[in-house]
């Protein structure tokens, strides 16, 4: 059975694979720079280490991982 058209349209986690590693590498730096974990993205923009803060996918948040310093997409 071939897949609707709103499920070949529908995102899935890969589709955002690129801008969370993008992100994560982001949290690496800073992590790095200033020897503490961010706790939210926010703080990486503040701190100058990302232009704006991205935003997620409806119903989706992004969330920083902190012992793997990873930056993951989670369902709200």
């Amino acid at each position: 059975m071939a897949p609707t058209a709103e499920a070949a349209a529908a995102p899935t986690k890969t589709d955002y694979g690129p801008q969370l590693a993008e992100l994560t590498q982001a949290v690496r730096k800073y992590g790095f720079e200033k020897q503490k974990v961010a706790t939210s993205l926010d703080e990486l923009v503040d701190a100058g280490y990302l232009p704006s803060k991205p935003v997620a996918p409806a119903g989706r948040s992004f969330s920083i991982d902190p012992k793997k310093m990873q930056v993951t997409l989670s369902d709200n």
